[in-house]
């Protein structure tokens, strides 16, 4: 995805895109998951941003409300740069398999000159293509040779499954709500994916996360060391990233993903110091989670500066 430098344009295209995929009044689960997806990618979105888009994916957007939406965008095109953004933004969406048909091509072109005049019925001609486009981004991503990693999977039966299925062998309960439990996989799906980044999982940072999960988490050193332990399981074969983000950030308030880099850190830090390939792998995911950059450098500060080599 192009990094999109002109918030002014992205929030406005990303609310014409959610608009154009309620055209045919009808948005279900696998389309908002791939829109999602595809919003998700825009770098300059805010958590404020995000809150807004949320509205607009929440009920249908009617006729009327989706022209207003199309001129606040075309009214924001003031350079050759801006319609080059909604150039980039309609391939990325048009590009789902990696490759754009020339049909595709020819009605991105139409669409995009719509765009910059105005056109009357441009969402609707725009909501054609969108319906179909997300829905072979989702199938795609559901095919995909990673399919068993999807984060629900992850979250569902890789660690929530079966942290209760050893706990239940035991004679044991785990009393902790659903979607607090739901926080707390994402989160040690994420700190797992920190610690595996270099292909390496030490004990001490096993024991890092196990840590995070007690004192930031409120599980019991039990609870804590096998959620750790399934996690670094789970990253060893592979998880994907972005999703893992965009899940956590969905049920997290700012301060606690701001905190929650904070745990980054000290994960990467526990295996003898801080390398520079976990510090921009960290800085990754503070820009997916929207955590702004002097959130990400007051964590980078927690290190010492001899443990992440001066950087």
């Amino acid at each position: 995805m192009p990094v999109m430098t002109n918030r002014n344009i992205v929030l406005p295209l990303a609310k014409v895109l959610i608009a154009a995929a309620w055209a045919d009044g009808d948005l279900d689960n696998a389309e908002l998951n791939a829109l999602k997806d595809l919003l998700f990618n825009f770098p300059n979105l805010s958590g404020e941003d995000w809150s807004q888009l949320e509205i607009y994916m929440e009920t249908p957007v009617c006729e009327e409300e989706a022209n207003r939406l199309l001129k606040d965008l075309t009214n924001s095109l003031k350079t050759d740069e801006d319609k080059k953004l909604v150039h980039d933004a309609l391939e990325q969406l048009f590009q789902a398999d990696g490759k754009i048909t020339d049909e595709e091509r020819s009605r991105m072109a139409v669409i995009e000159k719509a765009v910059e005049g105005t056109a009357i019925g441009v969402i609707g001609l725009l909501g054609r293509s969108v319906g179909s486009l997300l829905l072979r981004r989702e199938e795609i991503a559901a095919s995909a040779p990673n399919r068993e990693e999807r984060i629900e999977d992850f979250i569902e039966n890789r660690v929530y499954f079966r942290l209760l299925h050893e706990m239940e062998n035991e004679g044991e309960q785990w009393e902790i709500p659903h979607e607090h439990a739901r926080k707390l996989c994402l989160a040690a799906g994420l700190m797992a994916h920190i610690a595996w980044i270099d292909n390496h999982l030490d004990p001490g940072e096993t024991k890092a996360i196990g840590n995070c999960l007690r004192q930031d988490w409120n599980l019991d050193s039990r609870e804590a060391e096998l959620v750790a332990r399934i996690s670094c399981d789970a990253a060893m074969k592979g998880l994907d990233r972005f999703r893992l983000c965009r899940g956590f950030f969905e049920i997290t308030t700012p301060i606690e993903r701001e905190n929650f880099i904070k745990c980054l850190f000290h994960v990467a830090n526990s295996a003898q110091n801080t390398t520079n390939e976990e510090i921009e792998e960290i800085r990754v995911i503070a820009n997916l989670l929207r955590v702004r950059p002097e959130k990400f450098i007051e964590a980078k500060l927690t290190i010492p500066r001899e443990d992440r080599g001066r950087l």
